[in-house]
């Protein structure tokens, strides 16, 4: 049976919530889930792996925790399909599903400058091996131990190896084209290339006073910008609208004539 009821299913975004100031970089790594068609209610219609739909809430979920961590400035790593042992009758093997699944994961990668793939080989043991067992004791979930070692000596050093090969070429000063992906209160993000993302703070949109980014700019509009700072530790690219513009001249008053006062003679 290639369907699923998945009303059962943890409330993943609300664990995200409650741990997310202690993250340091948070791996997700989907199972079976992503190879089958599924349904979210049990009234609801079943969703067909490769549909728009099923893409569609791929997006909207992994948009929801891109939104929980984004204060936090966490970087996500998704790992592609993964073998899971002792379930040989359901292993979700297909080529035709696992290459569907791979293509999301994929676009996440290209979109998402915050967002990295991982290759299962290249972190992981077989799961069958007997250090396969020791990484994943139940064959699913990592052991604790095990993805701290993982995350501080392949998965953070990768994060910190595509932002430098991504703003290699990029310095503080120089004009780059960006496209706005996003809106919030406070400024707009910008991807300036695949895999590169940065912020336009609301106070750099414009040499006048700005309510709200919509004001200024909306979503997927092309803009020059200008590099003002570059944090290669908090991995944050800092951009200006306005100092990519000429200050607008301002018209100076014509000065008032000088009145001419006189003294009553005394008499």
């Amino acid at each position: 049976n290639d369907t699923q009821d998945v009303t059962y299913c943890p409330d993943n975004l609300a664990t995200i919530s409650t741990y997310a100031d202690s993250i340091d970089v948070l791996v997700l790594v989907f199972g079976l889930s992503t190879h089958w068609s599924y349904r979210t209610t049990a009234e609801s219609a079943w969703v067909e792996v490769g549909s728009d739909q099923y893409r569609a809430d791929l997006d909207a979920m992994l948009a929801s925790v891109l939104d929980i961590l984004e204060p936090r400035d966490v970087p996500v790593l998704v790992f592609e399909a993964p073998l899971v042992r002792d379930n040989p009758d359901i292993v979700g093997d297909e080529p035709e599903t696992i290459a569907i699944w791979e293509s999301v994961v994929d676009a996440w990668d290209a979109k998402w400058a915050e967002v990295r793939k991982v290759r299962y080989a290249d972190a992981l043991s077989d799961p069958y091996s007997e250090q396969g067992r020791l990484e994943r004791p139940d064959g699913v979930h990592f052991d604790r131990p095990f993805a701290e070692e993982l995350a501080r000596t392949v998965l953070l050093p990768r994060i910190r190896e595509a932002w430098a090969a991504a703003i290699a070429d990029i310095k503080i000063g120089d004009f780059v084209e960006g496209t706005i992906t996003k809106l919030v209160n406070f400024g707009a993000f910008v991807r300036v290339r695949d895999g590169l993302e940065g912020l336009i703070h609301i106070s750099e949109l414009s040499h006048n006073r700005v309510t709200h980014p919509g004001d200024v700019v909306k979503d997927e509009q092309t803009l020059k910008l200008k590099v003002i700072s570059l944090d290669s530790e908090r991995h944050r690219l800092g951009l200006s609208l306005k100092q990519a513009e000429e200050a607008p001249v301002r018209e100076t008053p014509a000065a008032e004539p000088k009145r001419e006062t006189r003294r009553a003679r005394p008499e």
